[in-house]
């Protein structure tokens, strides 16, 4: 048995040896990551922030070829119908691109002109890691006589990743997740 414990202890301390510095090259990349610059919409202006301080609800614009600092609804874009077209091979691999498109409603709500006028609530599900699935809504306090609030789902074909680049579309809005 003594002449197993050396081996297998070379082999351990190896093998946390190159766990180790690959742990500190992913943490070197996400720093380098996060203080890249987003394009925020900060006390009326658009604003150029780092990733790292990039907050929920915050509205960023994107331009082609941009990769997204969050999770984003799709609010706006310079396509018709607030269409974006969207490369999600750093997540998934696949190279093909995807279609999202914003909520027909939110999208008619959006003013590009005053977006700090976007005044509604979202609710949706956790974290988790499933690409392809999303359950949520948002909220619009209703102006008719009846008053009352109208929610309007969401689905994953309303969502940009965090990671995705946006590919084929000038310039989208979203707001943070």
């Amino acid at each position: 048995r003594y002449t197993t414990i050396m081996p297998l202890s070379l082999v351990m301390f190896l093998s946390m040896v190159k766990d180790a510095y690959e742990d500190y090259k992913r943490h070197k990349q996400d720093a380098e990551m996060n203080s890249s610059n987003a394009v925020v919409l900060r006390d009326g202006q658009w604003t150029n922030i780092a990733w790292r301080d990039v907050a929920v609800g915050d509205l960023v614009k994107l331009d082609k070829g941009d990769q997204f600092p969050a999770d984003l609804i799709i609010v706006s874009s310079a396509e018709a119908e607030g269409l974006c077209y969207v490369e999600t091979s750093s997540l998934d691999g696949e190279t093909n691109l995807k279609i999202r498109k914003s909520c027909q409603q939110l999208y008619d709500i959006f003013d590009s002109a005053r977006p700090e006028r976007l005044d509604c609530t979202f609710e949706y599900e956790a974290p988790n890691n499933r690409l392809y699935t999303f359950d949520g809504f948002y909220e619009k306090a209703n102006a008719s006589a009846r008053g009352g609030a109208i929610k309007v789902p969401l689905n994953a074909d309303n969502v940009l990743l965090r990671g995705a680049d946006l590919r084929n579309t000038p310039e989208a809005i979203g707001i943070v997740l």
